[in-house]
């Protein structure tokens, strides 16, 4: 991948994870690599929605598994969106609800209607929860 479409994904990204993000305060995400032991790392930080005193943290240290959770379903429905290899169009989830509140899946679901609408995606959802399933 080049800066473009990496500059793309992350834009993606950050548009998917403001929809189903519920942490009261750092509402944003950045990415930054980092070299070390040998490979680069992505960081993955969150930052606070004021402009005047922004803040930014390590996801990994202060999000919630949940939370975490919401950050890599933004990264994989964002690859899904700009993904070329396939003519299909379809997302495959396998229990993407695990560990989410009824706010992140409610946002989930109206996300989930989103790209169904704007992307014609087709989804194949498989899950242990018979309220969400309903």
């Amino acid at each position: 991948m080049n800066e473009k479409m990496i500059s793309e994904l992350f834009d993606t990204i950050q548009k998917i994870f403001s929809r189903i993000n519920s942490h009261p305060v750092y509402n944003q995400i950045i990415f930054n690599k980092e070299y070390r032991h040998r490979s680069y790392k992505l960081l993955i930080l969150v930052l606070t929605g004021y402009l005047e005193n922004q803040t930014q943290a390590n996801a990994t240290y202060i999000f919630s598994s949940a939370q975490i959770n919401s950050i890599a379903l933004s990264f994989f429905m964002a690859m899904g969106v700009h993904q070329q290899w396939s003519s299909l169009q379809l997302m495959g989830m396998d229990d993407p609800i695990q560990s989410m509140d009824e706010i992140n899946v409610l946002s989930l679901i109206d996300l989930i209607r989103l790209f169904i609408e704007k992307y014609d995606k087709q989804f194949i959802i498989s899950t242990h929860d018979y309220s969400f399933y309903q």
